[in-house]
């Protein structure tokens, strides 16, 4: 597992890919707008929170950081490309937090013989049963 700063800023940068590939989109639709730009920052303030939060608390592998630190660089470069390049960058973005995302999914359950109840017990009577 990576360390949880470097976590935090792996989340940070998936965050901010996210920023400027917005910011990239409206202003290349709308033009500077102070409306506009309010409304991406209101937005994606606490997405950038978000995803920093849940780097922070995920389990990251340093093959997944890998992969998110390889969405981001990729994301960061294509942002700059046309206008398919922000698009493809909010999708290296989403991929990021994906992968971040599942790294904070609780541990399985160790499968096994104790979660099931077997037949003996679900046939025998109450009265049988020992108490």
């Amino acid at each position: 597992m990576v360390n949880r700063s470097v976590a935090v800023a792996l989340g940070a940068l998936t965050g901010l890919v996210g920023l400027i590939g917005m910011l990239r989109l409206i202003i290349a639709a709308f033009g500077v707008s102070p409306f506009a730009l309010g409304f991406v920052l209101a937005a994606m303030i606490p997405w950038i929170a978000y995803v920093t939060y849940r780097g922070q608390h995920g389990r990251l592998r340093r093959a997944r950081a890998g992969a998110v630190l390889g969405c981001c660089v990729v994301g960061l470069i294509t942002v700059w490309i046309g206008t398919a390049g922000p698009v493809i960058a909010l999708a290296l973005s989403l991929v990021g937090f994906v992968v971040i995302w599942v790294s904070d999914w609780p541990a399985r359950r160790p499968g096994g013989e104790s979660r099931f109840v077997r037949i003996e017990e679900l046939t025998r009577d109450d009265a049988e049963s020992p108490s």
